[in-house]
């Protein structure tokens, strides 16, 4: 994992054969609080993330993992690893998660198909959750994904709007303690630590708010702007604090 990798031609065999070995290990029963079979996960998912780049000439290894479903396994190992909390924080095992969590990153940082696979397999709703992780770089990580999707199409930027990220922005730049739901009401959650969250992330943060108003002005464009408008007023209070 600390070593680059050989050319694709010579190496892409390889990623049937890890996605298939990380599905047989993900489905065993002692997984989860095994220290050794989350080392074995943990050194897989580093080999995975060697074939996902942002380079568009990588772009086929990304292509074949889309192919082997293993994104899918990812995601769920993740949620088999982490713990929400009765204030809505996330805890769990970040020597796991941020490797799955940069896979998954990195496709959103790619093409569009990429993005909106990741979409479709409920990984956003995942990168969502992750900004209220226990671990700063977990959080730093998922905004700067989330960030990426905003710079999507209408239709992508329109599946944040729907699992009230913009509104957690808001809220996260007026440093409030709770968040609010895309329908203006508090989700509930408690969680101080988030309230003055370092500005590192408030970047990320901003750049999320920020990219669907760098769309071009088509009809469907400014209806999306405008949604993402309307999570500020729905969010209690005006206050910003970059």
């Amino acid at each position: 994992k600390t070593k680059p990798l050989p050319h694709l031609d010579e190496t892409k065999d390889m990623i049937p054969v890890l996605a298939a070995f990380l599905h047989r290990v993900a489905i065993q029963p002692d997984a989860k609080g095994n220290p050794e079979v989350e080392n074995i996960i943990i050194e897989t998912l580093h080999a995975l993330r060697g074939f996902t780049s942002q380079d568009e000439k990588d772009e086929m290894s990304m292509d074949i993992m889309v192919k082997t479903r293993c994104l899918p396994i990812i995601i769920g190992l993740v949620h088999d690893h982490m713990t929400e909390q009765e204030d809505g924080q996330i805890v769990g095992n970040c020597d796991l998660i941020n490797p799955a969590l940069q896979i998954l990153s990195l496709f959103c940082s790619g093409n569009e198909g990429h993005t909106q696979y990741i979409i479709d397999i409920n990984g956003i709703e995942l990168m969502f959750k992750m900004s209220a992780f226990h671990h700063t770089s977990i959080r730093k990580l998922a905004w700067f994904t989330l960030s990426n999707v905003s710079a999507g199409t209408p239709a992508q930027i329109r599946e944040l709007v729907k699992r009230g990220v913009f509104n957690r922005a808001y809220d996260v730049l007026a440093n409030r303690n709770g968040y609010s739901r895309p329908d203006g009401t508090s989700d509930g959650c408690d969680v101080t630590y988030l309230a003055n969250e370092t500005l590192s992330i408030k970047e990320d943060v901003v750049w999320c708010i920020c990219s669907p108003f760098e769309q071009d002005f088509s009809d469907d464009a400014r209806r999306v702007m405008m949604e993402v408008l309307d999570c500020s007023l729905s969010s209690a209070g005006a206050d910003l604090h970059c």
